[in-house]
């Protein structure tokens, strides 16, 4: 088989049942649209001569945390609030295979099955809990560990109103200098966000949010 005879089947089998859900695809994407953000699930395929090894992901994209880092950016942002591939969710425990190696069509149909299997009963339903914020900031704010993470946890910490937000800025600073985090441009948008979040509770940068 070739590349193309893999994306096919792919496309086909994935579209078929993302549609049931109201996903719309662009390209290897699939997104859908709901009234305080977007759902994506989407895939890429590793060549490896005669062996194909697809990979999904999934995320989450709130619209609240899109326009807030947006105007504190300065610029038009729509990052992940929330993304996971499908190795790291093999890593966790939470899903089966690390990955497929496929050489036949009906490993095609087989591994899409079972992917969208698991995004039906798991996958969907966990990026449908954490719309609400404070769910949200509960799962990605309960340790910290990647310097890199910051700006995004704190910009939904305070969202939440969670009450552990000067500790959490206060070990975000640490790891930067435990780590000698060397990209300076992490540091200084992480500085920026702090400064623009300090003063406010959630009300006031949802009202900032409305008149922006």
């Amino acid at each position: 088989m070739k590349k193309k005879d893999i994306k096919k089947i792919i496309d086909n089998e994935y579209k078929k049942d993302l549609q049931k859900l109201e996903f719309v695809q662009k390209g290897n994407r699939f997104i859908k649209k709901s009234i305080n953000s977007i759902y994506e699930f989407s895939y890429v395929i590793y060549d490896y001569g005669n062996v194909f090894t697809p990979e999904f992901s999934y995320g989450i994209s709130l619209f609240s945390y899109n326009s807030l880092i947006s105007l504190i950016m300065e610029q038009e942002l729509s990052p992940f609030a929330y993304y996971v591939r499908q190795g790291t969710l093999y890593e966790m425990g939470i899903y089966s295979v690390d990955d497929y190696l496929i050489t036949s069509e009906d490993e095609v149909l087989e591994m899409t099955k079972e992917v969208m299997t698991f995004f039906h009963q798991k996958g969907l339903p966990f990026l449908e809990s954490i719309t609400d914020i404070k769910k949200l900031d509960n799962f990605i704010n309960q340790r910290v560990e990647t310097p890199s993470d910051g700006v995004k946890n704190l910009i939904i910490a305070k969202l939440a109103d969670n009450p552990n937000y000067e500790y959490l800025k206060k070990k975000y600073r640490e790891i930067f200098k435990a780590q000698n985090w060397s990209i300076k441009e992490d540091i200084v948008n992480f500085e920026k966000v702090c400064s623009f979040l300090d003063p406010y509770d959630s009300e006031d940068l949802n009202r900032i949010i409305k008149n922006n």
